[in-house]
């Protein structure tokens, strides 16, 4: 499939949710998410800031993902290592 066209439909099914015409089950969701070449967390991230770092961090290798978290983990207390 065409992929501006499936980012038309996207955008389009989007609106309808905003509306709340239509309630996303996780199957849709994945599909939009898929249309749009985003991370399926993106469509649930409840900030701009989150879906930011959400497609941010997908774009990482796995090393520099492990080093982000860890960082995150660490800097936020959830360190379970005791470091």
């Amino acid at each position: 499939m065409d992929k501006e066209r499936d980012k038309n439909r996207g955008a389009a099914r989007v609106n309808r949710y905003e509306q709340q015409v239509n309630l996303a089950d996780i199957e849709k969701a994945a599909e939009l998410a898929a249309a749009l070449n985003v991370p399926l967390a993106y469509l649930f991230a409840d900030s701009d800031e989150l879906a930011e770092l959400i497609l941010s961090y997908s774009a990482l290798d796995a090393k520099q993902k492990a080093k982000i978290l860890a960082d995150v983990r660490q800097k936020s207390g959830a360190d379970k290592s005791g470091a």
